[in-house]
């Protein structure tokens, strides 16, 4: 009796071993069908909704003071009509708008390369808030620019092809 369960226990063990072989072979040859030199990464952050090729994955951040209510003209995801502005920067201000969003800790948003955005503080709650922005935070060193905004401030920055961020401009 114990070697017809011996049996089927080794008999049970092979058809495992079997069935994981396949997988991993299976699994191994789908990652042979793509040739090194067709493929081109990108690495644009986890922005899911930013698609395009040439945008970029940014992220605004609260670092101190009095949080407050912002919104962002000229994004290319916004929640909000299309708004433009008389941009002080080489690159124009045209696009999407994020609309009064609560900045307490952190809001992403897209750009396309080679254009520029604007941040804006509402009057309302009146302080002082600090905050840093980039478009390569996934990077392994990410380029970070530090401003400071107080009631209804504004202040415009640019995207470049590598979505290095410049500014503020003036």
């Amino acid at each position: 009796m114990k070697k017809i369960s011996n049996f089927n226990i080794l008999f049970s063990m092979t058809v495992l071993f079997k069935l994981t072989a396949c997988v991993q072979e299976e699994s191994q040859s789908h990652a042979t069908l793509i040739p090194n030199d067709d493929v081109e990464l990108s690495t644009r952050g986890d922005c899911d909704e930013c698609p395009g090729a040439n945008e970029c994955c940014c992220i605004i951040e609260y670092l101190s003071g009095t949080p407050g209510y912002f919104s962002i003209c000229g994004t290319s995801d916004g929640d909000a009509v299309t708004c433009t502005i008389s941009s002080p920067c080489d690159n124009d201000i045209d696009g999407l708008e994020h609309t009064y969003f609560y900045l307490g800790t952190n809001e992403l948003f897209c750009m396309i390369e080679n254009m520029a955005f604007q941040i804006q503080r509402t009057a309302l709650p009146a302080g002082t808030t600090y905050l840093r922005v980039s478009c390569t935070r996934d990077a392994l060193n990410p380029q970070w620019v530090y401003f400071s905004l107080t009631d209804d401030e504004r202040v415009a920055f640019e995207v470049d092809g590598d979505c290095l961020v410049s500014g503020p401009c003036i």
